[in-house]
């Protein structure tokens, strides 16, 4: 029935696939990849609760699953819940310490906690990042970092950092409206 599942999955059919993974797991609750699925299934539908229900279950079969802790801790961070989201993330690093989203999506975490403390812990995270392997991001979410990394050395009041990196970031997307926002306005502070 997984299978069957993940054949709807595939053709775009969400719903009956939806169907045939709960089926599945009405046969074997603790059928792993049948949870994992649904799980991605009901995010693709916009149901993001029942999602990270799917994804504690994942959790709970496999602790170190590493997929199903992006997805928890990506959903927190969606809604804004900056503490939860930062424990996912860090749980992810102690697993995959050179997990690139993780680094990068805990640098905004931190950011979003706001504070002074924060705030260093989320430059830090951001220039981790920065010195990880990051040749499988495309230019344009490179940018997106580096623009990150400038707006927290502004809110540091760092503003010479703040114009470095986002004169960065449009190096790497020169149509990056964002960095040109902030550059602009990084410069009016100087």
């Amino acid at each position: 029935l997984s299978n069957i599942g993940r054949i709807h999955f595939k053709r775009d059919n969400l719903e009956e696939a939806v169907k045939y993974f709960e089926q599945a797991l009405e046969l074997d609750a603790d059928f792993l990849p049948a949870h994992n699925n649904l799980a991605l299934a009901l995010a693709c539908l916009n149901r993001t609760e029942d999602a990270l229900k799917e994804w504690g279950e994942v959790k709970r079969l496999d602790p170190k699953n590493v997929a199903a802790l992006m997805a928890v801790a990506d959903a927190a961070l969606d809604a804004k819940k900056y503490e939860e989201a930062k424990q996912g993330y860090l749980a992810v690093l102690r697993l995959e310490r050179l997990n690139v989203a993780a680094m990068i999506n805990l640098g905004v975490a931190y950011d979003g906690l706001g504070g002074e403390d924060n705030l260093e812990e989320a430059r830090t995270a951001y220039e981790r990042a920065l010195q990880l392997d990051t040749s499988k991001l495309t230019k344009e979410y490179q940018a997106i970092l580096v623009n990150n990394l400038g707006v927290v050395y502004q809110k540091q009041g760092k503003l010479k950092e703040a114009v470095q990196q986002y004169t960065r970031a449009l190096e790497l997307n020169p149509n990056y409206q964002d960095a040109k926002d902030n550059l602009a306005r990084a410069k009016e502070r100087l």
